[in-house]
Formats: structure tokens, C-alpha cells, sequence
């Protein structure tokens, strides 16, 4: 059963002998569950589902929440949240009442942008090492580009790491999507293992994706180099064999201006 499936009806339920022997904890988290005694209200996803919840608990475990609730410019007592699904934020305040959290491959991503937006550590931390344990290559390009925009600096070397054991990753599809700052994370590491001709062939499809997207021409070596900058420099031609660079980057003048067919 997951966190969602146990937010039961909204009904008031008092503080019999069963509830006296619970632990704070599980107090927290049955009155959470019940909806007991709330004080605040979240809207959440795209379905804009609604969750009951308590300020003071919540504010304790995130400063952000915090503000929210009593900053300057608190929000009131209901809070819409459209950047993150109901389930991850349900996910979310059940760590905050209880100290746990369940992670899991299509999740801990989600779990990990909320913990950055509500600067909870301790989910941060715990979603980083289950991505890191759990680090499926087909994933791995995908993953990247969340960490670095997360800046969670430790995935991303994971992620490096992995990409420079695989180099084959760069002749897929889901390469050619990746953003020009993670184009460069990968491209610039001298431990990448794979040949100057593959990794020209791999940035070369990347910059036509690129002209694609901004509406240039893909046949003109000029607008190949302007959209990779000085991530060009991280191609050795001197590397190449004469014949690799014949065929490959002279055959469409790569280096000149000239555009070709």
C-alpha cells in the first residue's frame, strides 16, 4: 500500500487509549493519515488533488514550508502545487511526520527535486544514493541532465562515470537531446572512452539537432560549430588517421565555411 492510499477520511478522532500508546511518531503520522485537527490545505498536481496537513510539523522539518507558513509573505492556509505530482508530495509529508520515506526507480527523481524546492537534506541525501545504487545505464544521459540542474554535484560524477565506461551512449538517440551545458560535462573529460572520429560523428548529429531546433540550416558547417562553441576544441583531429578525417570530417568541410550537400 502506498503513502497515498493510507490518507483516509477527513474525520475527527479522539485521543483514546489506542492513540495514548502510540509512539510521537506514529501519532504524527496516524493524525496526518486521518486528516485530524489540520490547519493547512495543499492543491497538488495536475489532477489538483487536495491533502490536509499541519503547519507546525511541517515547518519544523522544512524552512521553506516554514516561510510559507509564517514568513512575511505567508501564503495563507491553502497552498497550490502544480510542479509536483500528488503522490511524490504525499511521499514527501510522510517524511515529515514520520522519518520515512519510500524511494523507488520511478520516483526518487521526483523526490529529489521536491527535497531541493523544500530544502529537505535528509530526503535530498536519500534520494541521491538510491539513484546512485540504482543507476540503470539506459537511464543514465536522462539522469545526468536532472542532477545538473538539481546541481546535486555527486550523481553527476556518477553519471560521468558511468558514461565514460559506455561510450556507446553517445551514438543513441537520447544523446542528441541533451542540453549544451551537459554536452559538456561529457564531452571534455579526458577518462570518456571512445575514438575522436566517434565522438566528432556523435557531436556533429547533436549540433544538427540543435540547427533543427533553432531553425538553421544543418547543411553549413558554420552553424555545426557555432552550436557547439568551444565544445568543438574537445575534438583531437590530430588524432585521426588521415583517412578518418578524409572521409568524415573534410568529406563536409567541417572546417570551413563552405556548407555542404
Amino acid at each position: 500500500m502506498t503513502s497515498s492510499d493510507k490518507i483516509k477520511s477527513r474525520k475527527r478522532v479522539a485521543a483514546d487509549d489506542q492513540w495514548m500508546q502510540l509512539t510521537l511518531s506514529e501519532r504524527q503520522r496516524k493524525a496526518f493519515e486521518l486528516q485530524v485537527s489540520c490547519d493547512v490545505t495543499f492543491i497538488v498536481g495536475d489532477e489538483m488533488k487536495t491533502i490536509k496537513a499541519h503547519k507546525a510539523i511541517l515547518s519544523l522539518g522544512s524552512p521553506v514550508l516554514a516561510a510559507q507558513f509564517y514568513g512575511g509573505l505567508a501564503d495563507g492556509d491553502t497552498i497550490t502545487i502544480t510542479d509536483i505530482e500528488y503522490d511524490v508530495f504525499i511521499n514527501v509529508l510522510m517524511y515529515l511526520y514520520s522519518d520515512e520515506i519510500e524511494l523507488n526507480q520511478q520516483n526518487a527523481m521526483a523526490n529529489l527535486y521536491a527535497a531541493k524546492k523544500y530544502q529537505i537534506e535528509a530526503i535530498e541525501k536519500s534520494s541521491i544514493e538510491f539513484v546512485m545504487h540504482n543507476l540503470a545505464k539506459s537511464k543514465v544521459l536522462e539522469i545526468l541532465s536532472d542532477a545538473n540542474f538539481f546541481d546535486a554535484t555527486e550523481l553527476v560524477e556518477a553519471c560521468l562515470m558511468v558514461i565514460d565506461a559506455n561510450a556507446e551512449l553517445l551514438s543513441g538517440e537520447q544523446f542528441i537531446t541533451i542540453s549544451p551545458q551537459v554536452l559538456h560535462l561529457i564531452v571534455t573529460r579526458d577518462s570518456l572512452n571512445i575514438s575522436e572520429v566517434d565522438l566528432y560523428l556523435a557531436m556533429v548529429k547533436w549540433a544538427k539537432k540543435r540547427c533543427q531546433i533553432n531553425k538553421k540550416n544543418v547543411n553549413d558547417a558554420a552553424n555545426l560549430r557555432e552550436a557547439l562553441g568551444v565544445d568543438l576544441y574537445a575534438i583531437r583531429f590530430p588524432l585521426m588517421t588521415n583517412q578518418k578525417f578524409t572521409d568524415h570530417v573534410s568529406a563536409i568541410n567541417f572546417l570551413f565555411n563552405n556548407r555542404y550537400n
